[in-house]
């Protein structure tokens, strides 16, 4: 590799922690507290438990599956039971994003 590639690929990392950071605290707020705070507003309650839940283990099968394909460069056990948890996940974020296309107000 040379230095572009390095700069490209440090880039990426830094930016896909970034993100699943943002996701992992948005979707464990909405485990620990029962508030699922988004861009259109807030889901309160057992709603927002489920899909914290259902966020939490789609991020986590997530990072499974691209450690496993991209740093060990295998294919994981269960992998088939981690794309089902991700593409859950993938649906949750845009029927959250949808809803808050209905739901949107300003404070």
């Amino acid at each position: 590799m040379n230095n572009p590639q390095i700069i490209q690929t440090i880039c990426g990392a830094l930016f896909g922690l970034l993100v699943f950071s943002a996701f992992s605290l948005m979707f464990g707020r909405a485990v620990w507290k029962g508030d699922l705070i988004f861009h259109g507003g807030r889901i309160r309650g057992k709603l927002a438990r489920i899909l914290g839940v259902i966020g939490l283990l789609g991020i986590i099968s997530g990072a499974y599956l691209a450690v496993s394909n991209l740093v060990f460069n295998t294919q994981p056990p269960f992998a088939s039971i981690a794309s089902l948890l991700f593409i859950l996940f993938v649906v949750v974020l845009l029927g959250v994003r949808f809803l808050s296309i209905f739901f949107w107000h300003s404070e």
